[in-house]
């Protein structure tokens, strides 16, 4: 009986030990640094992907700007066998309102600029 009774005390403060030990171990400075590290590594995995999303969504941005403006690059739209016409103040011709008969042009190509001077106009091709 006594020895049961010892064993009983025995195995109460075994378990109280263990509960010490695991709060101890909760508690201890060297555990609350490993549970910051691993904050702090969760933290910066997600600062990496967020920086990674945005780097990813500015670039298909600035892709789509791209294609804009290689698109309207004057350039590429004389190489397709268009000009750009102005007048002698430097004003755009996009009608043939503004040309009259004597009128002097400047075109502009894609590998240079001719003057011209209006000799007929025709409203119909």
């Amino acid at each position: 009986l006594f020895k049961r009774i010892i064993k009983k005390i025995v195995e109460k403060f075994e378990f109280r030990i263990k509960i010490l030990e695991k709060d101890l171990n909760f508690y201890s400075p060297i555990s609350k640094i490993e549970r910051f590290y691993i904050l702090i590594e969760e933290y910066k995995k997600k600062f990496y992907r967020v920086v990674e999303e945005k780097y990813d969504n500015y670039f298909v941005f600035l892709e789509k700007k791209k294609i804009v403006i290689e698109t309207l690059n004057p350039e590429k739209i004389f190489e397709k066998g268009y000009a750009l016409v102005l007048d002698e103040n430097e004003k755009k011709i996009r009608t043939m309102k503004g040309v009259s008969v004597g009128k002097k042009l400047n075109l502009f190509l894609k590998d240079g600029k001719i003057k011209v001077l209006v000799v007929e106009k025709n409203l119909k091709c």
